[in-house]
């Protein structure tokens, strides 16, 4: 009967060790890779993310007559942590505010305290009137 429970045992650690793995993987991959809460600030013309953490500003949508759209802006880290990434998902309208496209924009490898210019383009046939950040993913 002993040899049984000590046969038994062995499975169970092993398994419970697997759990608490797999725990901590996701632990890493949700706190390292998020999406974050944006807010627009109208007086500013600034998007802030996780309230302030990381500002997105002077973003500039310019246009050629082939369709070719430029984005421009700067993003800003103000935590005290690097940033490998921030990608930016961006929505695109129409003078109806009909949604035209959805596109994604990133910033790497931004220091803590820095800036780092944002520039992306992408071809659209049609014309763009207004755009709206809808999300941001920090990976740190």
């Amino acid at each position: 009967m002993e040899q049984k429970e000590k046969s038994l045992a062995k499975p169970i650690i092993i398994t419970l060790c697997i759990f608490l793995l797999i725990g901590v993987v996701l632990f890493i991959v949700i706190f390292t890779h998020f999406r974050s809460q944006i807010e627009y600030d109208s007086s500013t013309g600034t998007y802030l993310i996780n309230k302030g953490d990381y500002v997105v500003s002077g973003i500039r949508v310019s246009s050629d007559e082939a369709g070719q759209y430029t984005v421009t802006g700067t993003v800003t880290n103000n935590t005290d942590n690097d940033c490998k990434k921030i990608s930016l998902i961006m929505q695109f309208v129409d003078s109806d505010g009909k949604g035209i496209t959805t596109e994604s924009a990133s910033v790497a490898n931004l220091k803590a305290g820095d800036s780092a210019a944002l520039n992306y383009s992408f071809s659209n046939s049609e014309t763009i009137y207004s755009y709206t950040i809808l999300s941001a993913t920090i990976s740190k």
